[in-house]
């Protein structure tokens, strides 16, 4: 090494040692390779799962009882039986008051409240509470003014009825639309943009402006700049799904297991063939009942097919996630 050489690997500057991540979690491995995170905004990150998050919530609804009993209780808890009382604090006439509670009470009516006459005002609120923390994750009322007795309606619309699929970037005097919310340069939604009809249901339909003054759009944002809601049973859906399925595979090998199926295997080369059935079928299973004797041909003996059931495993599995989904529903 020449002299030179040396001089500059002397003055080298140390090479600098590699950065340590702060936290633990932020650490990246093989094992964390599904959990990479993402830093994708309010509007981005629920874009695409919004309508299956929400089709699925309304399956476990139907089918599961975990599910169906979760929104039973958000109605009964928030609502109540007899829906929202009215409370006049500030009348200091309490014959006015008492005018004021009696018509409200009146107009609270299905055939006075509801543009279709069928719901009462209670039944709106638990509707209302129902889908907006559980099942859709979001509610809309429209308000129509000047109808009824009372010079006002309300209309409970699907969710699926505000356009999600239609977006445009705010450009100069023409504001921005996400997911069927219209919105000004701070964010507050003008208007929304709704379809006549479901957009499954056949025949035409059109999409129409309805000012934000005429709409009630209920949901709990998780992040800002959100603008539409998602399900409660977002993080414990796929929990929910496979305890379900266990439940069904549980039952089903009870089942199998409970038959004894049983197969027919020939010993002898020269064994006669199984006798056929009216319908040209042969039969290669005995028939299962109770005190049921069986006379199997020349050559044939049957072998019992014992199924496993993971039965010391299920007991604890279903407890421990029955436990785990009633806790985090309840924290919602």
């Amino acid at each position: 090494m020449s002299w030179l050489a040396r001089v500059a690997r002397v003055f080298q500057p140390a090479p600098r040692p590699v950065a340590m991540r702060s936290s633990a979690g932020a650490m990246l491995s093989r094992i964390r390779a599904g959990f990479s995170g993402g830093t994708l905004s309010a509007v981005s990150a629920n874009d695409g799962a919004r309508r299956t998050l929400r089709e699925r919530a309304r399956q476990l609804v139907r089918d599961n009882a975990v599910a169906q009993s979760f929104v039973r209780l958000a109605g009964d808890n928030i609502v109540g039986p007899d829906g929202f009382a009215l409370e006049i604090r500030t009348a200091r006439d309490t014959a006015v008051a008492e005018q004021i509670k009696s018509a409200f009470y009146a107009w609270c009516h299905a055939e006075a409240c509801d543009v279709s006459g069928r719901w009462s005002f209670s039944d709106i609120e638990r509707l209302t509470a129902e889908n907006w923390r559980a099942a859709d994750g979001e509610a809309l009322i429209r308000l129509w003014r000047g109808y009824g007795p009372y010079g006002q309606r309300l209309q409970v619309l699907a969710p699926d009825l505000l356009d999600e699929s239609y977006e445009r970037k705010a450009f100069g005097a023409q504001n921005e639309i996400v997911a069927g919310v219209e919105m000004d340069r701070f964010g507050k939604a003008v208007a929304y943009h709704l379809w006549t009809s479901h957009p499954t249901d056949a025949g035409p339909r059109e999409r129409v402006r309805v000012p934000a003054s005429d709409i009630i759009h209920v949901y709990r944002p998780s992040r800002p700049g959100q603008t539409r809601g998602i399900t409660a049973f977002a993080p414990v859906m796929r929990d929910l799904y496979h305890l379900g399925e266990m439940v069904h595979a549980t039952i089903v090998g009870q089942q199998v297991s409970a038959m004894q199926t049983t197969w027919l295997t020939a010993t002898d080369p020269n064994a006669p063939a199984l006798v056929a059935n009216a319908d040209g079928t042969q039969d290669a299973v005995l028939s299962q009942e109770p005190a049921a004797t069986n006379i199997l041909p020349y050559g044939w003996e049957p072998r019992s097919v014992q199924p496993g059931i993971p039965q010391s495993t299920y007991a604890a599995f279903h407890r421990l996630r029955s436990e785990e989904h009633t806790s985090e529903l309840q924290s919602l």
